[in-house]
């Protein structure tokens, strides 16, 4: 492959500020030391157009509800549900725990929904008492007969943005150190350079985890960063207390809690640290094999786990999960659910420096955004 110095002397542009578009390039580079990136790169790209990246979330229907009140001490005339909005009037709920059938009276307009006179429908006994926590899966509606009044709820999506963030690296070499022949032929200018990039890949990768959606006031201009993955997953997050609780029936049991929400059930990938993956194949023979198709389409490793109950998905180790925290860390996600939005993508600049100077500063800069869709289908795992 050419080298920066090769390519500024064939253009007789030493001296001059050259731009290249590297995004190509440092998308292709080190694919399995940023998983993120490289999936994405792999899918349908969609440019941003504004510091300002907007689309849609449409969150799913669920087919199970959580009753979160108190202990019952008796079968009372309402039940507290936190997803009060999917309900309508005559929605039927069956309690997975006692069998219960309880029917929802009245339109809720609360988390708090009125249930008179449908707790155990359709029998005179009264409900069983519900515990914190019960599961009610939704088996439908009953309305009156020849009724011309009943209510209904549009569930629309919801619009959401975020922000781009402005990655930028430098690196400086001597004009001295730029013309030292080494041993591998490579020049020190080119050599800082490729560090650079996989250095720059990086820092974006982290950034669209772990980074938070801000915009403020700087001297001048705007400071903006963009908003990570680990900050959009607000449901289903399951918190480890020791290593130990991450065991084969409890990742399925929690498979199984992501899935209620995916009823159209869409291939899901398990980006996780060394650690959980490591657990994973230690659990059986035979559970967790290659995915040939997919490590090929990627350029990077990437494992297909042959669960139980909890269905299979794909796993790929993220490298950068490591230490105290990180190393509890997984993430539960659709394969065609992120997306890449560049504004800038990523340009390595050459002879940044300003006049004369006895060294040359190269800079690579990115300006972008990752892009998650509906988040309620994601899944997080982190340390408690």
């Amino acid at each position: 492959m050419e080298t920066i110095r090769q390519l500024l002397v064939r253009q007789n542009a030493l001296d001059k500020q050259i731009a290249i578009d590297l995004d190509k390039m440092l998308h292709e580079y080190e694919p399995e030391s940023t998983p993120f990136l490289t999936i994405t790169s792999k899918m349908a790209s969609q440019p941003a157009r504004n510091t300002k990246v907007e689309w849609f979330n449409k969150r799913p229907l669920p087919r199970v509800v959580t009753y979160t009140g108190a202990v019952e001490a008796s079968a009372g005339t309402s039940i507290v549900v936190p997803q009060w909005t999917y309900l309508r009037e005559g929605t039927r709920l069956f309690c997975r725990r006692t069998t219960e059938i309880i029917r929802v009276t009245v339109l809720p307009t609360s988390s708090t929904v009125d249930v008179t006179g449908g707790r155990n429908w359709g029998s005179a006994v009264p409900g069983a008492l519900l515990n914190t926590g019960d599961k009610l899966e939704i088996i439908g509606g009953s309305v009156e007969e020849s009724a011309t009044a009943t209510k209904g709820r549009a569930i629309l999506p919801e619009a959401v943005y975020n922000y781009v963030g402005t990655w930028e690296d430098y690196c400086q070499t001597s004009k001295e150190a730029e013309l030292v022949e080494t041993v591998t032929g490579q020049d020190l200018r080119q050599q800082s350079i490729d560090d650079m990039k996989s250095f720059h890949r990086k820092n974006i990768e982290m950034g669209c985890i772990f980074d938070a959606k801000a915009e403020t006031t700087g001297t001048t201009y705007y400071i903006r960063t963009t908003h990570g993955l680990f900050r959009w997953i607000t449901r289903n997050r399951w918190l480890l207390g020791d290593i130990s609780d991450f065991t084969r029936l409890a990742l399925d049991d929690y498979k199984r809690q992501i899935d209620e929400n995916r009823p159209d059930r869409k291939d899901m990938v398990f980006v996780c640290s060394g650690q959980l993956k490591a657990r994973i194949g230690g659990w059986a023979m035979n559970m967790l094999t290659l995915n040939d198709q997919k490590t090929k389409e990627f350029g990077m490793e990437i494992n297909k786990y042959n669960g139980s109950t909890g269905g299979s998905f794909d796993v790929i180790e993220h490298p950068l999960f490591v230490g105290d925290y990180l190393s509890y860390l997984g993430f539960f996600l659709e394969w065609d659910k992120m997306k890449w939005r560049p504004l800038q993508p990523t340009k390595l600049e050459l002879n940044t420096q300003e006049g004369y100077q006895n060294y040359r500063l190269d800079k690579i800069s990115t300006i972008g955004a990752m892009q998650f869709v509906t988040p309620d289908r994601m899944g997080l795992i982190m340390k408690a």
